[in-house]
This record gives structure tokens, C-alpha cells and sequence, in this order.
């Protein structure tokens, strides 16, 4: 069992977790890119493992048909993608940024997704799993 904690920048947001998590995922789709300005390191924990302490600044958007992104009104600290329950994948997860939480040390990046979609800008680590999607 692993537990985390995090929030936004300016504490309208916070939240806790605990429960199995592996390590952090990043995904390169244009859509990350365009909210977190380069990729977005995230970790991938079941609905029901995560409360949030802290609402008052949470506010929620539909990014996509499968997928909703909660960040803070207040801040602008872009903090959670959540799929949809009647999404085709990973329905029952939750993605806080690695970026929201308290303690970034143990976090290591355990994958790449939607690499196809990387900016040439950037060059992952050599050594890093990448996942074409």
C-alpha cells in the first residue's frame, strides 16, 4: 500500500490516495501537450482509492468524449484526468499530475504513451519504455 498526497498550487485543491500504485506514466498527446505544455507525468490510481480533501477551487471540463481534466479555478494548476464511467478504458481510474503531488521523489516514469505524438522538442531518456499508440 502507497500513500500520496497533493493539491494545486494555491491549496483551493487537495487530495489523498492510498492503494497499489506502480509509478508514473506519461502521455504525449497533443491534448497533454496543450495543457501541461510538454507531456503530462501522471499516476494512475483507481477511483476509489483517491478523496479529495479540498474542493473548493476544483473545477471540471470534458477535454474529450471519454475523458474529463479537473484543475483549480482559482490557480490554474491543471491536476486530474478522469475517463468517463462509460468509457471504453481505465473507467475506474483516476490520473493526479505527478507535478500536484506533495513528494515527486519516489516517483519514477514507469512508461511512455502516445509517443507518435511527441514534440521534436523534446527527446525522451535513453533507456525510457515507450508505448506507440
Amino acid at each position: 500500500m502507497t500513500k500520496v498526497t497533493g493539491g494545486c498550487d494555491c491549496g483551493n485543491v487537495r487530495y489523498e490516495a492510498e492503494g497499489e500504485i506502480d509509478g508514473a506514466v506519461s502521455c504525449h498527446c497533443k491534448q497533454c501537450q496543450k495543457i501541461h505544455g510538454i507531456y503530462k507525468p501522471m499516476l494512475v490510481i483507481n477511483k476509489t482509492d483517491l478523496k479529495i480533501t479540498e474542493d473548493s477551487g476544483l473545477s471540471w471540463y470534458e477535454s474529450s468524449p471519454d475523458n474529463k481534466r479537473g484543475f483549480c479555478k482559482d490557480c490554474g494548476s491543471a491536476i486530474f484526468k478522469k475517463p468517463n464511467d462509460d468509457a471504453k478504458a481505465m473507467s475506474d481510474k483516476i490520473m493526479p499530475s505527478v507535478g500536484s503531488l506533495d513528494d515527486t521523489t519516489p516517483w519514477k516514469n514507469q512508461l511512455n504513451v502516445f509517443c507518435k505524438f511527441k514534440g521534436e522538442y523534446y527527446n525522451m531518456p535513453d533507456g525510457e519504455q515507450k508505448e506507440i499508440m
